[in-house]
């Protein structure tokens, strides 16, 4: 796709663009006249998902990115290459998501479901801050859960070799998430970037498809009652485009209302303490 000029369009990168919310979002901003740049983990698939975002939006305006949110190196290229195509972003939404059944490493030796819902969101995030603040009003939003509530950072055990569960891992990732929202907004004050954090409900998507039978079972059973995600994209696209949300930020969305996440995701201590684990896990590989 190519972007003529800077101010021609918004130009907006969506992690986890092939499915669920990240291909929702991708739809949505694409009909409201936003150039869209999803993130896929091959050219397949990213080749395929252009196609049908084009023919649900109708807009020409869609291109894709190829990256592995497990690798950090495969995070670096991604990066250099999104440096040689973009002029600036406006919006950046990480929708990407993992739920692994039994602890998997990555390749940089961590555990995966850390890695990919909180590790690749800092690392993608401080690498594109130079083209977030070359636009004159960059918004990143940042896909968390209700699930956070349970979540516990323990420094002890954080890539969890001690003791390991899908559930654990999956709300410890999300806490993160949150903790990263209120300590990266707090380090943007000064600047024209916002980053909020918000939870989009329950909604119908293959998350939950690598976990045991049982579990998969009972997300069958309440599927009826789950929104579909071209539904539930609808607060994320007010926030990343109305004007009401202009300089709004450090804030957590419950859809498009303001609500409180957990008291512990509020503690600069620990958030401070996280982000400072972060950098060490990233800028070390």
């Amino acid at each position: 796709m190519c972007i003529s000029s800077a101010n021609d369009y918004k130009i907006a990168l969506v992690t986890g663009g092939s499915s669920g919310l990240g291909k929702a979002a991708a739809i949505e901003l694409a009909r409201q006249k936003v150039a869209v740049f999803i993130l896929c983990r091959d050219e397949i698939s990213g080749l395929k998902t252009v196609q049908e975002i084009q023919t649900a939006s109708g807009s020409p305006h869609i291109s894709f990115f190829t990256a592995d949110l497990s690798s950090q190196k495969s995070i670096h290229r991604l990066v250099d290459q999104i440096f040689k195509e973009l002029p600036k972003l406006d919006i950046l939404i990480h929708a990407a998501g993992t739920l692994q059944p039994s602890r998997i490493s990555t390749i940089d030796g961590l555990e995966t479901t850390f890695a990919v819902n909180h590790l690749a969101s800092f690392l993608l995030t401080q690498k594109l801050l130079p083209l977030l603040r070359a636009s004159s009003s960059a918004r990143i939003l940042v896909l968390s859960s209700r699930a956070e509530e349970l979540g516990n950072i323990d420094f002890d055990d954080l890539q969890m070799h001690k003791s390991y569960s899908a559930i654990k891992s999956y709300c410890q990732s999300k806490l993160a998430n949150i903790l990263f929202t209120y300590e990266l907004a707090r380090k943007l004050e000064k600047t024209k970037i916002t980053v909020n954090c918000l939870h989009p409900g329950l909604v119908n998507t293959n998350l939950g498809r690598n976990l045991p039978i049982l579990i998969r079972t009972l997300i069958w059973c309440i599927r009826p009652f789950m929104t579909h995600p071209s539904r539930a994209i609808e607060p994320v696209i007010r926030l990343a485009l109305d004007p009401q949300f202009e300089g709004v930020s450090g804030k957590y969305f419950l859809g498009t209302q303001e609500g409180k996440s957990s008291p512990k995701s509020y503690d600069p201590v620990l958030a401070k303490r996280l982000w400072e684990m972060s950098e060490q896990l990233t800028q070390s590989l």
